[in-house]
């Protein structure tokens, strides 16, 4: 065994790669491991990565390379050579390191390069690995644009879909949630909820959660009401593609919600005003009134039912008087008012000034 030689030993599958021949990351682990018994290796890092080799950026490749810069290792052991590096950048880093001498050696089960051997080899190693990358992402591009021209949806389903392979075509069909979707974007073009409001209504009400199990924000519900898909067209490359599923909801629906999310035609729903806020005082603490109003919906009827409710704020301590509704408060005013005797001359001069004051 050389002992100059510490090898870190890189396995890697990205959910990119679909040809069978690919191994897991743990059955790469494994082979390698028994390449590294029979030839009497010293490995001295194993990591670990699924993350397609395409880009720069992979995390764990970058601590492989910090990992042999910094001497920890000086020998790579993998699978194939594509799975070190499929882009420019990263085949750059590793050639580097064999040319300042910090990476001696890349082994695989079938060959072994070693520093000194001609660069141009592990140039061509490389290339045919980025070349390869290339090719396949152009092959799926080029089909995606294929099935889109069909009308078919080339990615996974959106919220209110579901994908279908059938007689060797794949698309997508709607799902038992699509009623649900419709729901969500007649009820926002209705301008009677904010998108609070149908967040919550779908969160809390419904108890709905998206495919990943997730209570639904204001984000992916935005998301949910600029997607064309909706009412059957697919939006790529910068061009609308009719599609050759069903839709969920119409095209006058999805631009009526559109008008609203843009405040061009929304109809602006009247302010609730609390008449009584901050002007009455609590007769327990003294604190002032505040004002809530809480809102009903009853499915059976289609109606909204609005409850207006009064509560000492609590300013100056503690107070044990509870919320009390707006027409029993109203209630007691009537009653405190008819109490109160008023001077007519007083009156008839408040009466003068008000007058005053609106001419």
């Amino acid at each position: 065994m050389d002992q100059k030689l510490k090898y870190l030993l890189y396995a890697r599958k990205s959910t990119e790669d679909k040809e069978s021949q690919i191994l897991s990351i743990q059955s790469q682990i494994e082979e390698l491991e028994q390449c590294a018994s029979r030839n009497n290796l010293n490995i001295a890092l194993t990591l670990e990565e699924s993350r397609s080799a395409a880009k720069e950026g992979r995390p764990v490749f970058n601590q492989a390379m910090n990992a042999i810069e910094s001497g920890q290792a000086n020998a790579l052991l993998v699978w194939k050579y594509d799975r070190i590096s499929r882009n420019e950048i990263d085949t750059g880093r590793v050639i580097k390191a064999f040319r300042d001498g910090i990476l001696e050696e890349i082994r695989t089960p079938f060959e072994t390069y070693k520093r000194g051997d001609s660069v141009l080899l592990l140039y061509i190693f490389f290339g045919q690995a980025d070349e390869y990358s290339r090719n396949l992402s152009a092959n799926v591009k080029r089909g995606n644009r294929t099935k889109v021209r069909l009308g078919q949806y080339p990615s996974k389903a959106p919220f209110g879909y579901k994908n279908y392979n059938r007689d060797n075509v794949k698309n997508i069909e709607p799902d038992e949630n699509a009623p649900l979707v419709k729901n969500v974007f007649e009820w926002y073009a209705s301008g009677e909820y904010s998108l609070s409001q149908v967040r919550d209504k779908i969160n809390e009400e419904l108890l709905l959660r998206n495919k990943k199990g997730r209570k639904f924000s204001k984000s992916v519900l935005v998301k949910m009401l600029k997607n064309r898909l909706y009412y059957g067209v697919i939006e790529r490359y910068g061009e609308l593609f009719p599609g050759s599923f069903d839709p969920v909801i119409t095209k006058n629906l999805y631009d009526k919600v559109q008008e609203v999310r843009t405040n061009k035609s929304r109809p602006r729903p009247k302010k609730l005003q609390h008449a009584y806020k901050l002007l009455l005082t609590c007769g327990e603490c003294d604190s002032k009134l505040s004002g809530e109003t809480k809102h009903n919906f009853y499915p059976g009827t289609n109606n909204h039912a609005f409850y207006t409710y009064y509560s000492c704020s609590k300013k100056k301590g503690i107070c044990s008087q509870k919320p009390i509704k707006e027409s029993e408060l109203e209630s007691q005013l009537s009653f405190a008012m008819d109490t109160i005797d008023f001077d007519q001359k007083e009156w008839q001069i408040a009466v003068d000034l008000l007058k005053l004051d609106l001419d």
